[in-house]
C-alpha cells in the first residue's frame, strides 16, 4: 500500500476539495454505464448531487481570500479540469491550486475505479502527492465567507472539531422502533455512517456527530490506521455509489484524534446550510442578511444550486459576488499585497 506522510514543512496546511462536473458528456456517460449495469438509480446518484451551477469557483476564491495562510489547494476529480484553471495556470497561483486525478489515489487500486461516491474517494485522499500532514477537506459546495485562522483548525497538534457527542443509534431503542415502523432500515444516512466510524474505532456507546463542516485532517493518523487496517480500506472503497455499510472517513479521523488526545472541540464558527432548492427568494434573504452580520457565521455549505428556481440562484451567486468577489479580482488584489 502506498504510504505518503513525509511532508516538508510540519506547519504547513493544505486544502483538499473533491469535485465534479455532472454535466460532463464523459462524466455521465461513465454514470449512464453504470447505472445501466445495475438497472436503477438510486437517490445518490441524483443527477443534483453531481451538478455544479458556478459555485465551485467562489469556493477556491474563497480560500485564496479568507484562508491565505493555506499552501496548496489539491482539487480531486475524474479526468476533468474546471473551466478556471486557465486562469489560474496563467497566474502566480499556478503552483498552489492543483488538479489531483483519480487515478492517483486510486494507485494500486484501479479496480474500483469510476466512482461516484464521495465516501470512497475521501478514503484514499491521504494519498495525494505532497499533501502536508495536516490539511482541510472540504466539499465543492463549501464556501469561507469571513476570515480565518489556521488555528481555527489546529491548534498544538491538535484538530478542532465542531459538533457534538451523541448515543450510538444501536443503543436508541426508540430509534430503532422507529426505523421498524417506518421500514427505513436500508436508507443511506450520515448519521449512521459517522455511528460506525466511532464503531470501528472503539467508540461502541456514542459518537461524535459532525454536522456540514470542513474537516481538519492529520494524514498520518489515516496512513498509519489504514497501513494495519486495509481490509477497512478496501471495504470502503469498493461502493461505485454510497452504501449504508460505509463509515465516513473523516469521522474516523476524528474519533483516532480523540482517542489519541489530539482533539479539541470548539463550536464558536458556524456555518449557514442553504438548501437552495427549498428556498423561496425571500427566507433566502433572510438568512443571508443574518449570515452577513453574525461574526460567528464563517462558512457556508450551497446545496443544490443547480435545482434553485432562477431568483434564488442569481441572488445567490450575487451575493457570493459580494461576499467573496470574482477569483480574477481576489488574485489580483492578494498579488497587490505581496
Amino acid at each position: 500500500m502506498q504510504n505518503s506522510t513525509k511532508f516538508e514543512n510540519p506547519d504547513a496546511i493544505d486544502a483538499v476539495i473533491t469535485w465534479v462536473d455532472g454535466q460532463d458528456p464523459k462524466h455521465s456517460e461513465k454514470l449512464n454505464r453504470y447505472l445501466t449495469s445495475i438497472g436503477r438509480r438510486p437517490p445518490s446518484a441524483h443527477s443534483t448531487r453531481f451538478n455544479e451551477a458556478g459555485e465551485f469557483i467562489y469556493c477556491i476564491a474563497s480560500i485564496l481570500r479568507f484562508a491565505p495562510w493555506i499552501r496548496k489547494i489539491f482539487i480531486v476529480t475524474d479526468e476533468q479540469t474546471p473551466d478556471f484553471m486557465s486562469l489560474i495556470e496563467k497566474s502566480s497561483f499556478a503552483n498552489r491550486v492543483l488538479i489531483i486525478d483519480h487515478k492517483v489515489i486510486f494507485k494500486g487500486y484501479e479496480s474500483n475505479l469510476p466512482t461516484f461516491n464521495s465516501l470512497s474517494i475521501e478514503s484514499l485522499l491521504w494519498r495525494i502527492p505532497d499533501l502536508s500532514e495536516r490539511y482541510i477537506y472540504l466539499n465543492d459546495d463549501y464556501l469561507f465567507i469571513r476570515p480565518v485562522k489556521a488555528e481555527s483548525f489546529f491548534i498544538d497538534n491538535k484538530i478542532v472539531v465542531r459538533g457534538k457527542w451523541e448515543t450510538q443509534q444501536s443503543e436508541r431503542w426508540y430509534n430503532s422502533l422507529y426505523h421498524l415502523v417506518k421500514k427505513e432500515k436500508n436508507r443511506v444516512k450520515n448519521r449512521i455512517a459517522q455511528a460506525l466510524s466511532a464503531k470501528i474505532t472503539g467508540y461502541s456507546k456514542k459518537y461524535f456527530r459532525v454536522p456540514h463542516n470542513p474537516h481538519p485532517q492529520f494524514k498520518s493518523l489515516q496512513s498509519d490506521f489504514f497501513s494495519n487496517n486495509e481490509d477497512l480500506l478496501t471495504s470502503n472503497i469498493k461502493y461505485p455509489l454510497r452504501s449504508e455499510e460505509q463509515y465516513v472517513p473523516t469521522a474516523l479521523t476524528n474519533h483516532l484524534a480523540f482517542k489519541n488526545k489530539r482533539a479539541i472541540i470548539d463550536n464558536r464558527y458556524k456555518t449557514i446550510r442553504l438548501k437552495l432548492n427549498k428556498l423561496t427568494y425571500r427566507h433566502l434573504k433572510i438568512k443571508l442578511f443574518f449570515a452577513d452580520r453574525d461574526k460567528n457565521t464563517a462558512f457556508t455549505c450551497l446545496q443544490s444550486l443547480d435545482m434553485a428556481n432562477d431568483k434564488v440562484k442569481q441572488e445567490t451567486l450575487h451575493w457570493l459576488e459580494r461576499r467573496i468577489g470574482s477569483l480574477e479580482s481576489v488574485m489580483g488584489e492578494i498579488s497587490n499585497n505581496y
